[in-house]
C-alpha cells in the first residue's frame, strides 16, 4: 500500500466521497489512489475554474449524468463537442483566438477585483490594479467584435450563473471567510506553510550570524589594539 492510499482512505473516513483533481506529475499518485478507491468519485477538469465551479455546482446537474455502461458524462462530452464543432466550422482561427484572449483577460480581471478587495496592504493593491490596467489594454487590442461578443454572451451567462448558483452556501461562505478571526487564522497557517517563511528564516539566520562575527571581529580588533 502508497501512502497516497492512506490519504484516500482517510478521505473516505471523513466523509468525501467526490473528489475534484487538477493532474499534474507531482500528484498522479495520489489521483490514482483516491480513482481505484470504490467509495470515491474522481472528477478531472480541463483547468482549475471549471474545478471550482463543478465543485460549487454552478454547473446543471443534467451535465453530470454518467454512462450506465462507461460511467463516463455523455451528455457533458456531448454538449463540448458540439460546441467546439461549430466552433472549428463557422468561425476563423483568429477569432477563436482573440476572443480567448478575451474571456482570459475578463476572468484575470475578477480575480484582480477580489484580490483588491480582499487584500488590504498596498503592494496587493498596487499589483491588482497594474494587472486590471493590463487586461483592459490586452482586451482593446482584441477588436471590438471579440469585445461585443464576449459582452453578449457575459449578458446571457448572467441569468445561467443567478439560477444554477447556491442559494445558501455563498451567504454561509462570506460570513465563514470575513470572520477576524478565520482571517488570523487562514493568515497563520499561510505564514506556516509558505516558502516564504523558509527563506525568511534562512535570511534571519544568515543576518544573524553576520552580527556575530561582526562583534568577533571588532572585539578581536580591540583586543590587538589594547596590545
Amino acid at each position: 500500500m502508497k501512502l497516497s492510499d492512506y490519504v484516500a482512505n482517510f478521505l473516505v473516513t471523513i466523509g468525501c466521497r467526490d473528489i475534484f483533481v487538477l493532474s499534474g506529475g507531482a500528484s498522479l499518485h495520489l489521483i490514482h489512489s483516491i480513482e481505484k478507491n470504490p467509495s470515491l468519485t474522481v472528477f478531472c477538469p480541463l483547468h482549475e475554474q471549471a474545478a471550482a465551479m463543478a465543485a460549487d455546482g454552478y454547473f446543471p446537474k443534467a451535465l453530470g449524468n454518467l454512462h450506465k455502461k462507461y460511467s463516463t458524462p455523455h451528455t457533458s462530452l456531448a454538449l463540448h463537442s458540439l460546441i467546439a464543432f461549430v466552433a472549428a466550422a463557422f468561425l476563423p482561427i483568429k477569432d477563436l483566438i482573440t476572443f480567448s484572449v478575451f474571456t482570459f483577460c475578463f476572468c484575470f480581471i475578477m480575480v484582480s477585483l477580489s484580490a483588491f478587495r480582499l487584500r488590504k496592504d498596498a503592494t496587493t493593491k498596487i499589483l491588482s490594479l497594474s494587472s486590471i490596467l493590463i487586461c483592459f489594454y490586452l482586451i482593446s487590442q482584441t477588436g471590438i467584435s471579440s469585445i461585443l461578443f464576449g459582452l453578449v454572451l457575459l449578458v446571457i451567462g448572467l441569468p445561467v450563473y443567478v439560477f444554477f448558483a447556491p442559494k445558501t452556501e455563498f451567504s454561509e461562505a462570506k460570513q465563514f471567510l470575513s470572520k477576524e478571526e478565520n482571517v488570523l487564522k487562514r493568515r497563520i497557517e499561510k505564514e506556516n506553510v509558505f516558502l516564504a517563511r523558509l527563506l525568511r528564516h534562512v535570511k534571519e539566520k544568515s543576518r544573524a550570524s553576520r552580527k556575530v562575527n561582526k562583534t568577533k571581529k571588532k572585539t578581536l580588533k580591540s583586543k590587538l589594539k589594547k596590545r
